[in-house]
């Protein structure tokens, strides 16, 4: 079966400038306060409530390093989503697909947002210079953009895969 796969990882820089020194702090103060027993700041929290910080922080930065917006092109429809078991995501098969368009967005940043004036749920990933596969259905229900680094390959993949959709470039 033929398969068409891309991974885009998601822009860390930013976001690891804030969690890693969190994190660090964190567990500084979990060392400091839980095992050493000195008190950790001037209104500390408790253990308990420190340890549960800390972990929820930890756990959010190791997350954040491994989420990847993921798309899957097969013979059977396309799988969608965010992270490394397409947790935040779907999959719409080629039957509900009423016509595939290779587009250029301008909406900027990254993540899941809803795009009104296109009635489409937008899954976007940095570094994909705004191009995308705009998926509208024949049901009538919300619509999916999927950005793309490979635009130029997704789009021949999809022709010789499915040369009888309805496909349009913009």
């Amino acid at each position: 079966m033929k398969t068409y796969k891309e991974s885009q990882k998601l822009d860390r820089l930013p976001i690891m400038f804030v969690l890693i020194p969190l994190s660090l702090l964190l567990c500084i103060g979990v060392v400091w306060q839980v095992i050493l027993g000195h008190q950790f700041g001037n209104r500390p929290s408790s253990n308990l409530g420190l340890i549960i910080l800390a972990f929820l922080v930890n756990t959010l930065t190791i997350v954040w390093f491994f989420i990847s917006l993921k798309t899957e092109i097969t013979e059977t429809g396309i799988k969608y989503g965010f992270t490394f078991i397409f947790l935040a995501g779907g999959y719409i098969s080629w039957s509900e697909i009423s016509e595939v368009r290779f587009i250029t967005f301008p909406y900027i940043g990254e993540g899941i947002r809803l795009v009104s004036d296109l009635n489409a749920t937008a899954y976007i990933a940095p570094n994909c210079n705004g191009s995308g596969i705009f998926i509208i259905r024949k049901d009538g229900k919300r619509n999916i953009l999927i950005s793309t680094q490979q635009i130029i390959a997704i789009t021949e993949f999809i022709k010789t895969l499915k040369p009888d959709t309805k496909i349009a470039e913009d």
